[in-house]
């Protein structure tokens, strides 16, 4: 359940901005006895403050910005934050009719102070986009990404590495004084687990249309991935942790006339990994894709 109540004002033409607050609650009921004293009936409200503005100092720019700060009571899952803060800014820009350049950021804020979980974690997001058609038969898209995530808490496991392996992560986990070993004795160990990502992301495309009836794109993308993970096992490997994968692409396009229109693409993928060095290698592939179709518009 959701209640919430919020209040705009215009400014002038230039500017505005909104204030709001809006009120939740969710009940569990019948929820499992794992341990001692847990609740058959629970309850957890949420409390978050809301404030918007916008501007729009010339015709051509645009900008808006959103804030939500919430708080919660309670919490059901030991991930589950106690307290949250999303931030949100977008921005507009066409210099030209045809240039539109784009940037966001988007960020979420997350944390649990409690003693047991220690949780703390993040997900920003930063964006740049262009799109510049100067010429008729010429046209290009650029755009850039970042991604960060994190999200760190206490856990209770329990593992057993195999003769002569020492994993650092379980090695110097805790299983003489933690609150792990007297309420779950299977998983006596403790540890502040760790996972972080960031992401790079581009891509670039360019168009060109040689005469009213042939069209050409070609471009590409490259996803760079630079992540942790605690290791368990001595042959996990970091998988998509660790990670680049490129994407160039063409299509051709050709109006054949009478509403027909033949188009070809290629494709070509290739994925890597960046993994530890051990028992087992960092994994490969490549492919290339050819499409070719006819199309008919009516």
């Amino acid at each position: 359940m959701r209640n919430q109540t919020e209040l705009a004002w215009d400014i002038s033409k230039k500017a505005g901005a909104r204030i709001g607050y809006r009120w939740g609650g969710r009940e569990f009921n019948h929820f499992n006895d794992f341990l001692p004293g847990d609740e058959d009936h629970f309850v957890g409200l949420e409390k978050t403050a809301l404030l918007g503005l916008w501007a729009r100092p010339t015709h051509a720019l645009r900008l808006n910005f959103d804030l939500e700060h919430t708080n919660y009571n309670s919490v059901f899952v030991r991930l589950s934050p106690r307290k949250e803060a999303r931030y949100r800014f977008q921005t507009t820009y066409t210099p030209r009719p045809w240039a539109t350049l784009s940037g966001s950021i988007n960020i979420l804020q997350q944390s649990n102070a409690d003693a047991q979980t220690q949780f703390v974690g993040h997900n920003q997001n930063y964006g740049l986009t262009a799109s510049l058609a100067p010429r008729e038969r010429f046209g290009m898209d650029l755009a850039y990404n970042f991604n960060s995530v994190i999200q760190n808490a206490l856990i209770c496991f329990d593992d057993t590495p195999p003769a002569g392996v020492s994993l650092p992560f379980v090695a110097n986990a805790n299983g003489t004084t933690s609150f792990c070993a007297a309420n779950d004795p299977a998983n006596p160990l403790l540890a502040n687990s760790y996972y972080t990502n960031h992401t790079n992301f581009g891509m670039a495309t360019i168009r060109f249309r040689f005469d009213k009836r042939t069209t050409v794109n070609a471009g590409g993308s490259v996803t760079n991935v630079d992540g942790i993970v605690p290791q368990f096992n001595i042959l996990q490997p970091q998988g998509s942790a660790q990670y680049e994968y490129f994407q160039p692409v063409v299509n051709l396009s050709v109006d054949l006339g009478h509403k027909l229109a033949w188009n070809s693409g290629w494709n070509y993928y290739q994925y890597s990994e960046g993994s530890f060095v051990g028992p087992t290698a960092p994994r490969y592939f490549h492919a290339n894709s050819l499409t070719e179709s006819l199309r008919y518009a009516f």
